[in-house]
């Protein structure tokens, strides 16, 4: 008969919601960066192809 674990192993999507908790602020007021002008996001945010975005328009 096979041995059944004593201990409990999370699942892949219960890992990755507390690795993203931690990286994530509390609250949208605590979010810092630019409000105007382009940003250039890095390759491995992007996965559309467009990196360059115009903040100042709608």
């Amino acid at each position: 008969m096979a041995e059944v674990s004593r201990f409990l192993v999370p699942n892949a999507f219960e890992l990755l919601c507390e690795q993203y908790a931690r990286r994530l602020p509390a609250r949208l007021e605590d979010l810092q960066g630019p409000a105007h002008g382009m940003v250039d996001l890095p390759l491995h945010v992007v996965w559309s192809g467009r990196r360059s975005y115009d903040l100042t328009g709608p």
